[in-house]
């Protein structure tokens, strides 16, 4: 889907819009070629209140950056180097 828009009456009407459609592939569109831009947005909205109102997805998040900056700064050094940072990690 791909956001666009239309103006008709002095009214400007954002939308989604399907590849399918946007490149002529009528056929394989599915059942949902266009989708209202407003109706999108809000569940986007909604699923991010969510989970930022959770404490545990909050946790798990920031324990799951604190991994990948790990294994990202262990990557640089030599095998003993690495045993020795992630002991200091522990």
């Amino acid at each position: 889907m791909s956001p666009t828009h239309a103006a008709k009456g002095g009214r400007r009407w954002r939308y989604y819009v399907s590849q399918a459609i946007l490149q002529g592939r009528e056929h394989e569109a599915g059942a949902v070629a266009r989708v209202s831009a407003f109706a999108i947005e809000q569940k986007v909205a909604e699923a991010v209140r969510v989970a930022l109102s959770s404490p545990s997805n909050l946790e798990l998040s920031a324990t799951s950056q604190r991994h990948q900056q790990g294994a990202s700064r262990l990557s640089h050094w030599s095998e003993p180097e690495q045993a020795r940072l992630a002991s200091d990690d522990a």
